[in-house]
């Protein structure tokens, strides 16, 4: 999920995107906290379609989709990620 001001937009699989006017603290509050983490203020992503990390400053999503890493939320992503590793 990416904000746009007051709209949300929702990358869904199979290429297709949708409008919504949530904000993306309003997703934020409705999805499970467990499989979505807020990586930038503009960004929500669910776990299950992190692909890869590019220099600790880039998440990869499926389908190519490219995320920045907030410098201030990345120890809690790293951390996140560390547990759901052990767990």
């Amino acid at each position: 999920l990416e904000a746009n001001s007051n709209y949300t937009k929702l990358y869904l699989t199979g290429s297709r995107n949708l409008f919504s006017a949530k904000t993306l603290k309003a997703y934020q509050s409705l999805l499970p906290p467990n499989a979505f983490l807020r990586v930038h203020s503009a960004f929500l992503i669910n776990k299950m379609h992190i692909s890869h990390i590019c220099g600790r400053e880039i998440v990869v999503l499926t389908q190519d989709i490219q995320v920045p890493l907030a410098r201030r939320r990345k120890s809690a992503f790293f951390q996140q990620l560390q547990q759901d590793l052990h767990t």
